[in-house]
């Protein structure tokens, strides 16, 4: 092999740095790691596999716990703001409603909704600085949800709320929950008494596939047999913010909204609709919703 003269050796080396540059800068475009431009969030559902095959019953257990039914000549609607901090509900007895709204975060958008058709709005989170919005039909305090009561002042349980609201007498409440995971003690507690005070329930379901944990499990179980007893399940939508899971082999979303009307007041039939619905949004607008499929079919 002919050896480079020495003239052109700076010219070469030159090339060869440019080269390492190009290509180190081609690495960094391609993970992400440029420091002049923040990279793009992954925006993908997480997606685990749980293959325990023990974990199997569970569940199914749990999915034949979350099929919903449709309301006999009635229809749903959907409340609150687009993709994520709106809800699908059954559009009854919507007016002039009592509203519980329990976790606020920065979204009142739902709350607006119900306040437009004059329902008097009571609000209340403890973990945030300052409500969003000040509104005449917004009742707001700092308090969160506890299961039983607490010598905690800024921890109270949905009937020290009742009590204190003198809604003893009301047994046409509306109940909105996103208590991120608290959902699952309060319920458990909950005497069945209270929750036929609710005409509707529209809850946000946190940690579902977390199975492994013997008492999560236990409590998740008996929560949503106690919601059975007195409600139905009408709704229910994949959060695609949280993980999907295939335990053992069944596919299982993390989080679900679903929403619940009390039995005694209406018939129903068979579900026939294919899930996410025309009225649902995925929570994450830049990733695709959570295809359930025909959940209300055995």
């Amino acid at each position: 092999m002919e050896s480079v003269p020495p003239d052109h050796r700076p010219l070469l080396d030159d090339m060869r740095q440019r080269l390492i540059n190009i290509e180190n800068k081609v690495n960094e475009l391609l993970n992400g790691r440029r420091n002049d431009k923040p990279s793009l969030p992954n925006f993908a559902t997480e997606l685990v596999s749980l293959p325990n095959p023990q974990l199997q019953k569970y569940a199914r257990k749990i999915l034949s716990l979350v099929r919903p039914r449709d309301v006999v000549g009635k229809t749903l609607v959907r409340k609150g703001r687009d993709f994520d901090g709106g809800y699908v509900m059954l559009n009854d007895r919507l007016e002039n409603a009592t509203v519980y709204s329990l976790g606020i975060s920065d979204d009142v958008s739902w709350d607006l909704d119900m306040a437009k058709l004059g329902c008097e709005v009571f609000q209340y989170d403890h973990t945030i600085e300052r409500f969003p919005l000040d509104h005449p039909k917004f009742h707001s305090f700092k308090i969160g949800i506890c299961e039983r009561p607490s010598d905690n002042p800024v921890m109270k349980t949905i009937d020290e709320l009742i009590e204190i609201n003198n809604h003893r007498d009301e047994n046409d409440i509306i109940l909105k929950m996103d208590i991120e995971g608290g959902e699952w003690k309060v319920f458990e507690a909950m005497a069945e008494s209270t929750l036929t005070r609710f005409s509707q329930i529209i809850l946000e379901l946190h940690w579902i596939t977390v199975l492994d944990d013997t008492n999560h499990l236990r409590r998740l179980i008996t929560a949503l047999e106690k919601l059975n007893k007195t409600h139905q399940l009408i709704h229910l939508h994949a959060n695609n913010y949280g993980r999907v899971a295939f335990v053992g082999g069944t596919l299982l979303p993390d989080s679900l909204e679903v929403a619940y009307v009390r039995k005694e007041d209406h018939t129903f039939s068979e579900c026939k609709k294919i899930f996410p619905t025309e009225l649902d949004m995925p929570c994450n607008h830049n990733a695709a919703d959570v295809y359930l499929g025909p959940m209300g079919q055995v």
